[in-house]
């Protein structure tokens, strides 16, 4: 048999290696949550073009992200994960930091309608994940990206959509503990990795076990300041319920995932309990 109807095509093979150089999940998962956060902020007043514009233009900034990350990570990843776009020759240096800043370009391009204070924000936000990048994923302080990243990130849209409501500003208080775990829980499956090349994260400093108990602790911490937050705002007690549920549910998944060592499907089930709580809270405050 010839091997070559065992090697995908080259084409298919780069084609793939883009994909995997803009991390393709948290981009569809915080480009679906941009536009879910767009839609329940908004309520029935929003424009569907502006939550359009706005989910649009985070898709661009999290590829941004998500680029930056392989291509400064490109030298790391030749030693540690070969198989990387970069490393593995799918993608060349030059032409991610071309397409790195031509992602910036659009997500700026696409403020032109929503103005300068929204690309201020936006921006911020983006910056973020940009110092998580080179920084801040190699120290102990990683999460506190997740916070700071994913709060500006709502306060962009409400800004974006003009949806900015006293009543939504309780998601600025549930939102932080369970970013914070979010954080950790991402920093989990690399935890052997990064003993070995001496990266000290907080996931290495605590160990997997007492990293995997603190993301715990801080999602439940999430859960009860929105269970507070239903006593401080008028929020429809339904959709928080059903919100929470399924957050808790997904949660669920998520510790069954790394209680089985699978430390990645884990994070994503995590990621998406997050935004389910986080959009829920929105949608029963809206």
């Amino acid at each position: 048999m010839s091997t070559a109807t065992l090697v995908a095509p080259p084409a298919t093979a780069r084609l793939l290696g883009w994909v995997r150089l803009v991390h393709a999940f948290p981009v569809a998962m915080v480009t679906a949550a941009t536009g879910a956060v767009a839609w329940a902020s908004g309520g029935e007043s929003a424009s569907p073009a502006r939550i359009a514009l706005v989910t649009l233009a985070m898709f661009f900034g999290q590829c941004s992200v998500g680029i930056q990350n392989d291509y400064l990570d490109r030298f790391r990843d030749g030693v540690a994960k070969p198989a990387k776009p970069i490393p593995a020759g799918l993608v060349g240096a030059a032409h991610a930091r071309v397409a790195w800043v031509l992602c910036l370009a659009v997500f700026a391009a696409l403020h032109v309608p929503l103005g300068l204070p929204t690309l201020a924000v936006g921006v911020a936000a983006l910056s973020a994940g940009f110092s998580y990048n080179q920084r801040l994923k190699f120290s102990r302080l990683g999460f506190l990206a997740y916070v700071a990243g994913f709060s500006l990130l709502g306060a962009w849209v409400w800004v974006a959509t003009e949806a900015v409501r006293a009543e939504l500003l309780w998601a600025l208080v549930l939102g932080p503990p369970m970013l914070a775990g979010l954080g950790i829980s991402n920093m989990i499956p690399d935890v052997v990795g990064d003993a070995r090349t001496g990266v000290r994260t907080l996931a290495t400093a605590l160990g997997r076990a007492r990293a995997a108990a603190a993301s715990w602790g801080l999602f439940a911490a999430g859960w009860l300041a929105a269970l507070v937050g239903a006593a401080v705002v008028d929020v429809d007690a339904t959709r928080l319920v059903l919100s929470l549920a399924l957050s808790l549910l997904l949660s669920a998944g998520g510790v069954a995932c790394a209680a089985s060592g699978r430390d990645w499907p884990a994070f994503r089930l995590y990621g998406l309990a997050t935004a389910v709580m986080l959009v829920g809270w929105l949608w029963a405050a809206g």
